[in-house]
């Protein structure tokens, strides 16, 4: 929100909301490139000129990636793509998922998705305990959540699973495109293996 605040207006922005966060919907399961697909569509609906400036935050970052290669596959021109905070093909083995192994188990997802999305190290999971029931009971959730509930927080742990599940296997192809790998934290250095 406050990206789109310091462009005062210069650019039209346009952004696409992941399908699973409302109530009554599912995750899209779709892969990496069918999804970006799908957005792509939806884009090129309302952008019909040329010229394409994408980014993406964590995952939406993977799939701006990916529309920017089908933009360019279609002979059109990318200027900007920004990543941020987004994995990179070469942080999957550090996940170990490397080889044949293409899917974390929950709690590891949990544990993820408690750091990555809420701020939340160290998450601690009991053998046999709900995954959303103790992350609705970790102090400081409901600030988090920003006036959410036990149900949206549900929801973006599925729309989670489901943009792993499509990340692990996804093979990212090579893009003609300069890519911008932004990272809100630096203690960690910036991995761009892959990209």
């Amino acid at each position: 929100h406050d990206m789109v605040k310091k462009t005062n207006g210069r650019c039209s922005i346009y952004a696409i909301r992941a399908q699973g966060l409302e109530l009554g919907e599912e995750p899209n399961k779709d892969g990496v490139t069918a999804l970006s697909r799908r957005y792509l569509t939806a884009i090129q609906s309302v952008w019909t000129k040329e010229g394409y400036q994408l980014a993406g935050w964590s995952f939406g970052g993977v799939l701006a990636y990916e529309m920017a290669c089908l933009i360019r596959e279609q002979g059109k021109h990318v200027s900007y793509l920004g990543l941020l905070d987004s994995y990179t093909p070469g942080s999957l083995k550090k996940l170990g998922l490397g080889g044949k192994k293409r899917f974390l188990s929950e709690k590891r997802l949990a544990r993820n998705f408690a750091h990555d999305l809420l701020g939340i190290d160290k998450l601690k999971l009991g053998h046999g305990k709900n995954v959303i029931e103790i992350l609705a009971a970790t102090p400081g959730i409901e600030e988090k959540l920003q006036g959410g509930d036990f149900s949206q927080l549900e929801r973006l742990f599925n729309v989670y699973k489901a943009h792993n599940a499509a990340f692990f296997n996804y093979s990212p192809k090579n893009c003609d495109v300069t890519l911008h790998l932004i990272r809100a934290e630096m203690d960690n250095p910036i991995e761009t293996n892959g990209w």
